[in-house]
């Protein structure tokens, strides 16, 4: 069984990072997509097509490049007070995964249940 290699974080890191270059080291370092808990998807539509259609190319000899095409993932979160309307539309936009999370207080050590669309 594989398992996930999903980034969680803030944007802010992410944005001084520079989105491309965060989400071109993801992807070369095997990651399956991000969380960013202060980023709504309302706002994520720049970083959500930039994580689906990443391109890249590896110099594979003096000659000969390989053009690298890398679908990450934008993971949106549920939490339990989450309306059924806004579960429709986050389910809606998730392209993979979906975050529920099971209690409010702390997110790092509640996010325990992964559904898979």
């Amino acid at each position: 069984m594989k398992s996930l290699n999903v980034h969680p974080g803030y944007y802010n890191p992410l944005l001084a990072y520079g989105e491309d270059k965060a989400i071109h080291d993801a992807a070369t370092s095997g990651a399956n997509g991000f969380i960013v808990v202060d980023l709504p998807p309302e706002e994520a539509v720049g970083f959500r097509k930039k994580c689906a259609n990443m391109q890249f190319v590896i110099p594979a000899s003096c000659r000969l490049f390989i053009l690298i095409l890398v679908r990450l993932s934008y993971i949106p979160l549920i939490a339990p007070s989450t309306t059924l309307e806004r579960i429709k539309y986050l389910c809606s936009i998730a392209d993979t995964f979906i975050y529920v999370i099971s209690k409010v207080p702390s997110l790092y050590f509640t996010l325990n249940v992964l559904m898979l669309i």
